[in-house]
């Protein structure tokens, strides 16, 4: 039986989201209002009932997705996006496949299955005869359609009738009849980078200077992992937690005390004996913390993270006999050693003690998501997610890429929030209807999902 889901989603405002999509395994309605997902689904299905005449009866149309190859991806038959994008006897197990998108972005725009019916109006959504084909990934990175049907841009196809798929009000986009949002499966065997997403007055200035890089929308975005473990750093832990590892970790203290960090200074927000107004300053929010941190000598910083790994892999030696020296909490030897293998003396190593480290597992999947709003630092480490965003790719990197690194931009425009953590792993819910509300803050997205397969 084809599974199905019908979510609901929304942005800053509230503003409304709509799409009609459809992947083999899944379909994805995005309506307009977050509030009792049953109602809304009658009444989106009443409406489509009156329109499908206009459209010769279609409600659902066959997607067929793009994949990225990155480097941070899963290599072949073990990705997530490989099994829902790829033919099994097309999959190249020596190829990362990373992420699958499934949009309108001109970086990776998605097509439509057509299938027999005058001006292409009627699509075949689940053929079974064509079922292998269309899962096959062509060379530019699009699943390949079935040879009997002829591809049609799903941007175009939208705007034949914007009223009928998108609402009369539609959420406004970044170009006009367009989708505001992108929906993508990413599937990491490494961390991707350190990264934040600009807000919307900022992407339009990134825009203007540097319309090669950047896109003019901003990127809030919520991940779901669907994995039976996923990990990733976000937001910036509290300041006297991030205080506590400086001090303790010898090798970071080292990173501190050579760019401005005072070790005799308590850190209180009245009192810095030891030190003037200016270093009491230096050191006592999280923002002026990271600046050091990030702005450090990048030799001393590889030479001290090289020390800081040689010292957890003692630990770990030495842990059964009750030796190990170090005060870095398990979990978190485990990431600065698989970090370590992919970036070597790599500052963002140093950030695992700066940011909040979040690990799902089997029996939280499902029940928990991740958000990230505009400027929030973050990295995924591990995992497979489904994640929803704005329509748009701007990304600023500040470590664990070989990707292009913008560090004073990033640190300009970060959010050095500490008490944000409640936004981003919230526990789920069941409704009575069998649906699954996935509730944030007011000042964050709202999504809600429900299976009715």
């Amino acid at each position: 039986m084809l599974g199905a889901s019908i979510a609901t989603f929304a942005v800053e405002n509230y503003e409304a989201l709509e799409l009609h999509l459809a992947l083999r395994i899944t379909v994805l309605f995005f309506v307009e209002e977050v509030t009792s997902t049953s109602n809304l689904l009658r009444k989106k299905q009443d409406k489509m009932a009156a329109e499908n005449e206009r459209n010769n009866g279609l409600s659902c149309v066959q997607i067929l997705p793009r994949v990225q190859n990155y480097g941070w991806g899963k290599k072949g038959s073990a990705s997530m996006v490989a099994k829902m994008a790829v033919n099994p006897n097309e999959v190249d197990e020596s190829k990362r496949y990373a992420e699958m998108w499934m949009g309108t972005h001109e970086k990776a725009p998605c097509l439509l299955v057509a299938g027999a019916g005058e001006g292409g109006n009627s699509y075949d959504m689940v053929n079974k005869s064509n079922n292998d084909e269309a899962k096959k990934v062509s060379k530019d990175g699009t699943a390949s359609r079935s040879p009997q049907a002829e591809p049609v841009s799903l941007l175009d196809f939208i705007r034949r009738d914007p009223v009928y798929w998108l609402g009369a009000n539609p959420t406004p986009a970044v170009a006009e009849n367009d989708l505001p949002y992108l929906f993508k499966v990413l599937s990491f065997n490494q961390a991707s980078s350190i990264q934040v997403h600009p807000d919307r007055t900022l992407a339009k200035k990134l825009h203007a200077e540097q319309p090669s890089v950047y896109d003019a929308n901003h990127k809030p975005e919520i991940g779901i992992p669907i994995s039976e473990e996923f990990e990733c750093l976000c937001g910036f832990r509290p300041r006297k937690e991030i205080l506590g590892f400086i001090e303790s970790i010898p090798e970071l203290l080292t990173v501190m005390k050579s760019n401005g960090y005072y070790k005799n200074c308590n850190h209180d927000d009245d009192t810095c004996s030891g030190a003037d107004d200016q270093a009491k300053e230096k050191t006592s929010t999280v923002e002026s913390l990271y600046k050091i941190l990030m702005t450090a000598d990048p030799d001393l910083v590889k030479e001290e993270v090289e020390k800081l790994v040689a010292s957890v892999l003692e630990e770990d030696h030495n842990r059964n006999s009750s030796q190990g020296k170090t005060k870095i909490p398990e979990e978190l030897q485990s990431v600065v050693k698989n970090l370590a293998e992919f970036y070597p003396g790599d500052v963002g190593i140093f950030s695992v003690f700066f940011l909040n480290y979040v690990k799902i597992t089997d029996n939280a999947v499902g029940k928990n998501f991740v958000f990230c709003a505009a400027n929030v630092p973050h990295t995924y480490l591990s995992g497979d997610v489904i994640e929803c965003m704005s329509l748009s790719d701007n990304v600023v990197r500040a470590g664990l890429t070989p990707k292009f690194k913008d560090v004073p931009l990033l640190l300009s425009m970060c959010d050095f929030r500490d008490d944000i953590m409640k936004c981003k792993n919230v526990g789920v819910w069941k409704n009575a209807d069998l649906s699954c509300i996935f509730s944030m803050p007011h000042e964050c997205m709202r999504s809600g999902m429900q299976d009715l397969a």
